[in-house]
């Protein structure tokens, strides 16, 4: 045995060397220290995984109903405001503002209805990125202002910068409901993050992701 390297011997008789030892409690401390700083990093964010963009939406109406003749537009097109989309009977159904169509009608022929929709537009400057957070994880922690990143899934690599623009002030409402035994379950609550520089081929009902900072 070195004399400058001592060996320990545990009680099977076998000798380990001391160096052995240092190696294994050096590992141990920068694998402890790793994984604190990734917990203390994520502890920065609020994170909301299944978020979507959204938008509001206008839902143009047929006011007297009759059939539907014409068509001026198809979904994607960017229309202004005041400018004919369809005709019905003999009421021509315009938008009191610029968007672009997400829907409308296309079945020549049909009769509609009053009060029925034709045509739905959103305004591509009202995108946002719209997530839930539970209320007892993590919304106290979200303010308007606070800096934000999304990153939406057809947009792959990219992450998109962003401010939380609101804090809904009820509970966001699901799809489907719940059982009386699921009335213990914790709120959510929707925020909504306007993104400093979003893609153009940005679309309503995409999926995303968000961290807001702390």
């Amino acid at each position: 045995m070195s004399a400058t390297e001592p060996e320990a011997t545990p009680t099977n008789g076998r000798a380990i060397p001391r160096r052995l030892i240092v190696i294994t409690v050096i590992a141990v401390l920068v694998g402890g220290g790793i994984f604190g700083y990734s917990e203390l990093r994520g502890a920065g964010f609020v994170k909301m995984d299944d978020a979507a963009i959204t938008a509001p939406q206008v839902d143009l109406k047929a006011n007297a109903g009759g059939t539907l003749t014409e068509v001026y537009a198809t979904v994607g097109d960017e229309v202004r405001a005041h400018r004919p989309i369809a005709r019905v009977g003999t009421e021509v159904i315009t938008a009191d503002v610029t968007g672009t169509v997400v829907s409308i009608r296309e079945d020549l022929g049909a009769e509609i209805a009053p009060g029925t929709v034709v045509a739905s537009l959103i305004d591509p400057a009202e995108l946002r990125a719209t997530g839930q957070v539970d209320e007892d994880a993590g919304l106290s922690d979200i303010h308007v202002g606070q800096r934000a990143s999304v990153k939406i899934d057809a947009f792959p690599g990219q992450d998109f910068a962003g401010s939380v623009e609101e804090v809904s002030e009820r509970p966001h409402k699901p799809q489907v409901s719940f059982s009386i035994a699921d009335r213990d379950q914790a709120q959510q609550y929707d925020v909504k993050i306007k993104m400093d520089n979003p893609p153009a081929e940005l679309r309503p009902g995409m999926s995303a992701e968000i961290e807001v900072q702390r």
